[in-house]
C-alpha cells in the first residue's frame, strides 16, 4: 500500500501580468498493480485590467500487469468568465525494455464556451508513439 499528497503553490509576475497564481493539490494512492490519483488546480492571472480564474481536477486510475499498464483518466477545466474544457482518455502502455516504451492512447476532448452555443468543438484524439530513453 502506499500513498501520499502534494501541494504546490507559484505565483509569477511579469511585464504582461501584474501576477499569475496557481494552487496545484492532490492525492496519490496505490495498491498492488492499481494507481488513483486526484488532483485539483486554482488559477489567477491578473492583468490589471482584467482577472482570468480557472479550476481543473484531474482524476485517473492505472492498472499495471507485468510489462503492460492501461489507465484511463478524466480532466476538467473551467474559464470562470468565458468556456469549460472536458477530457476522457484511455491509455495503454508496453514496456519492452529499459529503454524502449510503446504508448497508445485515445479520449474524447469537449469545448464549450459558455456565452455562445454555437462554438462548441468536440474531437476524438487517438496517438500513437515510442519513447527511447538513452
Amino acid at each position: 500500500t502506499r500513498a501520499f499528497a502534494f501541494a504546490n503553490y507559484i505565483t509569477t509576475a511579469n511585464a504582461d501580468e501584474k501576477s499569475n497564481t496557481v494552487l496545484f493539490y492532490g492525492l496519490t494512492a496505490g495498491y498492488k498493480s492499481i494507481d488513483f490519483t486526484f488532483g485539483m488546480t486554482s488559477q489567477e492571472i491578473d492583468l490589471g485590467s482584467s482577472k482570468t480564474e480557472t479550476d481543473r481536477i484531474i482524476t485517473s486510475a492505472a492498472y499495471t500487469m507485468d510489462a503492460h499498464k492501461f489507465a484511463l483518466t478524466y480532466q476538467t477545466a473551467e474559464q470562470k468568465q468565458s468556456h469549460e474544457v472536458t477530457q476522457l482518455a484511455l491509455g495503454y502502455k508496453y514496456h519492452f525494455n529499459k529503454y524502449v516504451e510503446m504508448r497508445l492512447s485515445a479520449g474524447q476532448y469537449k469545448y464549450e464556451e459558455k456565452n455562445d452555443d454555437l462554438t462548441k468543438n468536440d474531437s476524438t484524439l487517438v496517438s500513437f508513439g515510442t519513447e527511447v530513453k538513452f
